[in-house]
């Protein structure tokens, strides 16, 4: 009976000093710091409650964090012995500006064209630009919403990101 006591006592001082005392390092690559701050103060007091990196993936998942902090990749580890975690962020490099028109030019929207020929939220530029990540005018064109879901927003990203910066300021 002892033995067990013992045993449930050092699971209880284990997991309860597991999560105290938790050290984080960030890297925000190219993200807007402010939004990415705030996603990586989010994501570090969901590991303190759960301690589970399968937990703090599924979350992220869940609830879209991804697209809403506008990353196109992240990573994120955990040493235990440490308590260290860390947590990797990257975010695409803004391309174009982009109006995308539907039924004949009479809905439209703005938008951001990115590496990989995603259409993302205009304000991601704005949150660049704020920090002075984003330093150069962006081309901007008009795009129907059938293009933006065909090969060829892809092949506009590809050649915005291959041709020169003085090339693609002049495009319009």
């Amino acid at each position: 009976m002892k033995v067990i006591t013992i045993i449930a006592l050092m699971q209880y001082a284990t997991l309860s000093f597991a999560n105290s005392n938790l050290k984080y390092r960030t890297d925000f690559g190219k993200c807007p710091a402010k939004t990415v701050g705030d996603l990586a103060i989010e994501l570090i007091n969901h590991f303190d409650k759960t301690g589970s990196l399968y937990d703090l993936k599924k979350y992220i998942e869940k609830n879209g964090l991804e697209k809403k902090f506008f990353l196109s990749k992240y990573a994120l580890e955990y040493e235990p012995v440490s308590k260290k975690l860390y947590l990797n962020f990257d975010c695409p490099l803004p391309l174009a500006k982009v109006q995308v028109f539907k039924k004949n030019g009479k809905e439209l929207y703005n938008a951001i064209l990115v590496e990989g020929g995603e259409i993302i939220d205009p304000n991601y530029e704005v949150f660049l630009r704020k920090e002075g990540k984003v330093h150069k005018e962006l081309p901007f064109f008009s795009i129907s919403f059938e293009q933006v879901k065909d090969e060829v927003i892809k092949d506009i990203s590809s050649y915005l990101i291959s041709s020169s910066s003085e090339i693609s300021s002049r495009l319009s």
